[in-house]
């Protein structure tokens, strides 16, 4: 996630939907003084800056990575801890009501059937043998990201672009935020997805059925259907 105060913009980093190729791209052109947590694993020319505090118990939790198992990330014993992934309601705990209210938020999120899919084969990668898919989709905690992008039911970003059509609704932002010629936007994470099938044929209809209610406000927020042949709408805040 980042806080930029030079450009006065939040970024909610969400699952699966490029959020580290877009992190990292945003990084190269913050400041000093901005907000970029960490990545897990760290990507080249990724540069995460002031995510933690400077108690002594801020630095050990930076460094290492035993005292990050043991201590929860939002913990109260950690000053202003910012990490990927974090929600909104959170950051705006962190960063006050003065920068949440003022500054530009957005986030970026994915047709759910697809998502799953794509967080199924990086949970597996490196795994010799493979949970069943219909097995692990009831066993593991799923990436609800509208709960990052969410205070309760209602929306509390300004922007929610969608990973279909991340070309153009980033472009849109970066317009909006007053970046011009911004750095090529790299690829981060890729390559992990084995199955180059369409997303559907992982799926049986109860498998199907079991994503459609867990993630029914993303689909119904940007619009998306199963087969992925309907165009998904950013979500715009209206003024």
């Amino acid at each position: 996630m980042i806080i930029s105060h030079k450009y006065r913009f939040i970024f909610i980093k969400t699952h699966k939907t490029a959020g580290s190729s877009v992190e990292t791209m945003l990084s190269q052109l913050c400041a000093p003084n901005d907000i970029v947590s960490t990545m897990d694993p760290p990507a080249q020319d990724h540069e995460p800056r002031n995510w933690i505090g400077n108690s002594p118990l801020d630095k050990l939790y930076a460094k290492y990575e035993r005292m990050r198992k043991l201590i929860h990330k939002d913990s109260v014993f950690l000053n202003k801890h910012y990490y990927q992934h974090m929600g909104g309601a959170r950051i705006k705990q962190l960063c006050g009501d003065e920068i949440w209210n003022s500054y530009y938020k957005f986030c970026f999120d994915r047709n759910p059937w697809d998502k799953v899919v794509s967080f199924y084969w990086w949970k597996m990668r490196g795994k010799a043998e493979k949970t069943p898919f219909s097995e692990w989709l009831r066993i593991k905690k799923l990436p609800l990201d509208h709960q990052l992008y969410c205070f309760g039911d209602e929306v509390a970003v300004d922007f929610v672009g969608c990973y279909e059509t991340l070309s153009q609704d980033l472009q849109k932002v970066l317009e909006h935020i007053g970046i011009e010629n911004p750095p090529e936007l790299p690829q981060v994470k890729t390559g992990i997805r084995k199955d180059k099938a369409h997303f559907s044929s992982a799926y049986d209809e109860a498998d199907r059925e079991f994503v459609a209610q867990l993630f029914a406000r993303e689909i119904e927020l940007l619009g998306y259907d199963f087969e992925g042949k309907s165009q998904p709408t950013a979500w715009i805040k209206e003024p």
